[in-house]
């Protein structure tokens, strides 16, 4: 988007996710954490910053793929730059108008997602305590997909594109939830499309009664047809949720499947987004 200033106004030319060189020092970096049509807005006196931080490894990895809250990607940086919303400030606009500025994100896909993790950051929806930890198994198995990234487990898990959840309790969420739902959306094209249900063969079933997803995942690289496949994905996800123990009063932990060009609007809206990241204390 080629940024063009109107005549009085050169905020028109701030978008969210611009890097400033604080004082002009490029070794102190700040990004914009103020929507875009806040920062046009010139009667708001203050702007949102937020310091940019380096990280490597398991916790870049883990933050690039939107597991670490409090860190978003700045991929115009490099791909061990993050911003931490840990420690946003108010800033007035006059101090900092004549910062050098650049962009911290490029394609509309990068804006777009920079601007949805910064929503999700600052709207999370808070887990009864007991669900909390009951989940933690979930994040235990999501962290081989970084450290193990070519592990066939590894590669299997690079396929949810996300976990949502949902209290199936007819009072919803509280301290008394007994029941959870987990909502597993996968990469488009992941999933078979089968014209009916399929069970179980028999040599499948005895994989999965082994509880090892690692050697599920195997077969599952390995396998060709729909209908197994389907077979083995079901039993992957099963034994990664059978990770899980409930904690009282959660009782029962069910789940549910469907590539992301699939899921329907009315039935996500019925779920959160599960942070892993959330389930680590």
């Amino acid at each position: 988007m080629e940024r063009e200033a109107e005549e009085g106004n050169e905020w028109r030319l701030w978008r969210q996710a611009d890097v400033l060189d604080a004082w002009g020092d490029s070794s102190e970096k700040q990004a914009v954490i103020t929507q875009t049509c806040d920062l046009v807005n010139t009667t708001l006196p203050k702007l949102q910053l937020a310091p940019v931080v380096s990280a490597d490894g398991h916790e870049a990895a883990m933050a690039r793929e939107g597991n670490t809250p409090h860190l978003i990607h700045l991929p115009a940086l490099g791909v061990d730059y993050f911003t931490n919303l840990n420690e946003v400030q108010s800033v007035p606009r006059e101090l900092v108008r004549d910062w050098p500025r650049a962009p911290g994100v490029g394609t509309l896909e990068e804006q777009v997602r920079f601007a949805n993790l910064v929503g999700r950051y600052f709207s999370r929806f808070p887990l009864p305590d007991h669900v909390a930890v009951s989940l933690k198994g979930l994040r235990e198995v999501a962290k081989d997909k970084h450290k193990r990234p070519q592990s066939a487990q590894g590669q299997l898990l690079q396929s949810i594109k996300g976990i949502h959840i949902r209290a199936v309790d007819e009072g919803g969420w509280s301290t008394a939830t007994t029941e959870v739902e987990l909502f597993f959306v996968t990469v488009p094209g992941t999933l078979p499309v089968l014209d009916e249900p399929c069970g179980t063969d028999a040599d499948i079933a005895t994989w999965i009664a082994i509880k090892n997803l690692d050697s599920i995942a195997q077969h599952l690289l390995a396998e060709a047809e729909p209908s197994r496949r389907q077979q083995l994905w079901n039993g992957f996800v099963d034994c990664w949720v059978g990770k899980c123990r409930p904690v009282a009063p959660l009782e029962t932990i069910t789940w549910q499947m469907e590539d992301a060009d699939v899921v329907k609007v009315a039935t996500i809206d019925l779920y959160v987004m599960l942070d892993l990241a959330y389930l680590s204390w």
